[in-house]
């Protein structure tokens, strides 16, 4: 089977996690800020990859999603979320995507989260060290759950 990940990584989180699916099954993959045009024809398991920022879905996933929604329903896709609140895991689902949206998705997976203070702007660390009351980077991938995830690709 072809595998293939878009995803959106602005700080290194999601690029992480990629590489942790990628170190499991072979995958190729696109980082959406990188290439905006993507033939995705040729593959059959797609895994779409977001970061969460102030509650929302990068709007370049969001357009990757709407554009390529035709194609995108005949593949075995699964969204891959990256973000800090987990508790916030099903708020997040409905606040970014319709019911029919979710539909498209074989599964959603929560993939934890990091924090990479050097990489933001000082407004930025100034809300995260608020928001999630961290005082340095951090890094907590949910291995288990981005291995299982790489698992359904074989």
């Amino acid at each position: 089977m072809n595998n293939l990940i878009v995803y959106f990584s602005k700080y290194g989180a999601t690029k992480r996690a990629v590489e942790i699916i990628k170190s499991k099954v072979k995958t190729d993959e696109i980082n959406i800020l990188e290439k905006k045009e993507i033939d995705i024809q040729k593959y059959d398991n797609i895994i779409i990859s977001s970061s969460i920022y102030v509650g929302a879905v990068s709007k370049e996933i969001k357009q990757f999603i709407k554009f390529n929604y035709n194609i995108l329903k005949e593949k075995n896709i699964y969204f891959l979320i990256i973000s800090g609140q987990k508790e916030q895991f099903e708020n997040i689902l409905s606040q970014n995507f319709s019911e029919e949206d979710k539909k498209l998705f074989k599964e959603i997976v929560y993939g934890g989260y990091e924090y990479n203070l050097e990489k933001m702007n000082i407004f930025e660390r100034f809300i995260i060290k608020k928001m999630a009351k961290v005082k340095e980077s951090v890094s907590c991938l949910e291995n288990k759950n981005l291995e299982r995830l790489a698992e359904k690709l074989k």
